[in-house]
């Protein structure tokens, strides 16, 4: 997977206590910094009942778009962990599939009938069941952490703005998209807003 290593020309070890916590930064740097590796939920704007999961081990910007099907837009994406390989991102994707098959019937493809990514589901309920799915058996695969405050488990996203709220479409960039999310009170990277929170206990 790509990542971009610019930071780390600004990142000192030095400027730390001791080599265990400039491990600790360098990596989250690193995570931070990473923007490959996707399990995504794409739709077709033309109907609403219907959504596709998908992964992708390179950027989601090449998932933006369909030379088969120009009514498609990428409505969701989880973000993988840097590190993570092809091989078990594709194991993900497959277990997903195998789940989503058991609670929604599948899209054939029109020219072979073979079965596709597509689901009859919405978009939104699709991301939530993905959510779910992801958080109980692939957390650690995830990037994004555990706040006990909160007792949930939350993934670094991305969202289509202009679908989700009427706004404009926004980087390709993982952020925290939980409520609440992360704020300036927590100490923590990855905390839930509050300065007293356990979020890494």
């Amino acid at each position: 997977m790509a990542v971009d290593r610019k930071w780390e020309e600004k990142f000192d070890s030095d400027e730390f206590d001791d080599y265990k916590m400039a491990w600790v930064e360098k990596e989250r740097l690193r995570q931070e910094n990473s923007d490959a590796g996707w399990i995504y939920i794409g739709m077709d704007t033309r109907s609403p009942d219907r959504a596709k999961i998908g992964l992708t081990t390179g950027r989601l910007a090449t998932r933006a778009s369909s030379s088969h099907n120009p009514s498609y837009v990428p409505y969701y994406a989880f973000k993988v962990k840097e590190g993570v390989c092809s091989k078990q991102i594709n194991e993900i994707e497959a277990l997903a599939i195998s789940m989503l098959e058991t609670k929604y019937e599948r899209v054939p493809h029109e020219g072979s009938g073979v079965a596709s990514e597509w689901f009859k589901v919405s978009p939104d309920e699709l991301k939530e069941e993905i959510n779910e799915f992801l958080c109980e058996r692939h957390m650690g695969s995830m990037l994004g952490y555990r706040c006990s405050d909160r007792d949930m488990d939350v993934i670094h996203s991305w969202g289509n703005d202009r679908i989700l709220n009427g706004g404009r479409n926004m980087p390709y960039e993982a952020s925290d998209r939980s409520n609440p999310s992360v704020a300036f009170e927590c100490y923590m990277p990855g905390g839930c807003g509050a300065a007293d929170c356990d979020c890494f206990e």
